[in-house]
């Protein structure tokens, strides 16, 4: 599982390792709540409203993005060797200790997310599953936050 930011500025997906995973990354500025008003996608991630796209920032904001990784109910078998990969966007700065998974924080490492690339990216598992292993219906939720430069 692969998240990457680096087609100017945009965040897409770029690897999806089976037709019943799902990944989604999404985001909300958190220090301007209008800077959610053109946004578009709203989704949920632990209870709190998010968007695929539109949300706009000013230098000093901060934003959280939400990552999710989902096996579909109906998916034959569990997804192992979970890792997601995530860089900073550019134009950002990482908020030190905000990497969450599953609403646990996480020791940030060697300065910056646990996702970054050059920590070879975050092992995650459902919330019901062990390091690693996505179950069948089981979403992986991974949170992080940014300030904009």
């Amino acid at each position: 599982l692969t998240f990457n930011s680096t087609i100017a500025g945009l965040d897409t997906v770029t690897t999806v390792v089976a037709a019943t995973t799902n990944l989604a990354k999404l985001v909300r500025n958190l220090s301007r709540p209008t800077g959610n008003v053109l946004a578009s996608g709203p989704a949920t991630c632990n209870g709190n409203t998010y968007f695929t796209t539109g949300v706009t920032s000013k230098t000093g904001d901060v934003l959280e993005y939400c990552l999710l990784a989902t096996v579909a109910a109906g998916a034959a078998t569990n997804l192992t060797g979970a890792v997601i990969t995530d860089e900073v966007p550019p134009y950002t700065s990482y908020v030190p200790n905000s990497t969450t998974l599953n609403g646990t924080t996480l020791a940030d490492e060697g300065g910056t997310t646990p996702l970054a690339g050059v920590n070879a990216g975050l092992e995650v598992n459902g919330p019901a599953d062990p390091a690693g292993i996505i179950g069948v219906g089981q979403t992986a939720t991974v949170t992080l936050q940014v300030s904009v430069q």
